[in-house]
């Protein structure tokens, strides 16, 4: 499956869940791939104070390690 593919079909599953949908629909298209995206996260989850966002990026990077195992 291409790299594409599988940011695309992560952002689907994980927007039911999501409080921010506009900066996370944002933050996938400007990715290319799902280790970027999991970097990107990881790094702004260290520098979040908002909850919410925090939640958002736990919910990512859980759905991330779900399909990289």
């Amino acid at each position: 499956m291409s790299q594409r593919k599988e940011i695309n079909e992560l952002l689907i599953e994980i927007l039911p869940y999501v409080s921010h949908i506009e900066e996370i629909k944002e933050l996938f298209n400007r990715v290319n791939s799902l280790e970027e995206l999991k970097e990107i996260v990881n790094k702004r989850l260290k520098e979040e104070k908002d909850i919410t966002k925090i939640t958002d990026y736990k919910i990512i990077l859980n759905k991330i390690s779900e399909i990289m195992g």
